[in-house]
């Protein structure tokens, strides 16, 4: 078995529905504006960025500044990278099915009622926050129907206080 494999099965996931979440992510980076620079923010980023200690790093921030094309390859890398830890620190229904005793049709209704989950293509992934001794944090169910619609999973983790 190869680590991937390894990976995509503990995850719960297909190669095919992995390929689709990084898609997804590069297309929701060139849409969200996030791809290529303009002119300006290369601009700016030229002023501004610092241009580190050694030669390399200036070059790797000079080929980011003038290269376009590689920017875009490098934006893609780093959201299909984050993507692919929001996976690694999430479970699938069937997973949480699994740790709560429960059946998964419980679990896809209680999504967004008393589970905070988001979609990833077709499914449904549970941020692995949300869950200590096997069991939902206390005071989660009142807490999730108040969360807005589009916030990212990234968002909700980084200002949760518990």
């Amino acid at each position: 078995m190869t680590v991937l494999a390894g990976l995509l099965d503990d995850l719960d996931l297909s190669a095919q529905e992995l390929a689709e979440a990084m898609r997804e992510a590069t297309a929701r980076t060139s849409r969200d504006g996030v791809g290529p620079l303009t002119a300006g923010m290369a601009d700016f980023l030229a002023r501004t960025t610092p241009r580190g200690r050694s030669k390399a790093t200036a070059r790797k921030v000079e080929r980011i500044l003038s290269d376009r094309v590689h920017a875009e390859q490098l934006t893609a890398q780093h959201e299909t990278v984050r993507a692919a830890g929001d996976l690694a620190r999430s479970l699938s229904t069937r997973q949480v099915a699994a740790l709560l005793g429960r059946a998964t049709t419980t679990i896809t209704r209680a999504a967004g009622r008393t589970l905070y989950a988001y979609s990833e293509g077709r499914a449904l992934r549970f941020p692995t926050w949300q869950f200590h001794d096997s069991r939902p944090i206390p005071g989660l169910a009142m807490l999730v129907p108040a969360l807005r619609e589009g916030l990212t999973p990234a968002t909700i983790e980084a200002r949760r206080t518990w």
